[in-house]
């Protein structure tokens, strides 16, 4: 297993898309439509982020609130492929933490506190 973090890019969202379809994760979540996900990757109080696993989509994470001066972050959504596989314990200690999460013209930079 090799998960990594990135942007989302619009060329993913397609693939977004599906995994809310999915009759695995359709029951736990409320699918968003093309242009919610569109929104939340442009909004700079919101962070869309996608897990590759070697390179290829494996889920994404949706974050909310990250201008709110609380610096407290929403964990919105976070959905994954393959169930069972031991991503998820992964993928939650991919994404960052509140407080070293900071959006600088959509790029995220680690800090420490």
């Amino acid at each position: 297993m090799d998960l990594a973090l990135a942007d989302t890019e619009h060329t993913s969202l397609a693939a977004v898309l599906a995994l809310e379809a999915n009759p695995d994760v359709a029951p736990w979540i409320s699918a968003w439509p093309l242009e919610r996900h569109e929104r939340a990757i442009f909004d700079p109080d919101e962070a869309h982020l996608t897990f590759l696993d070697a390179g290829r989509f494996a889920g994404f994470v949706l974050l909310a609130g990250l201008s709110h001066e609380s610096r407290s972050v929403e964990l919105r959504r976070i959905v994954l492929y393959r169930r069972g596989a031991g991503l998820g314990p992964v993928a939650l200690d991919l994404t960052p933490p509140p407080q070293r999460l900071v959006r600088i013209a959509s790029a995220y930079v680690n800090y420490e506190v």
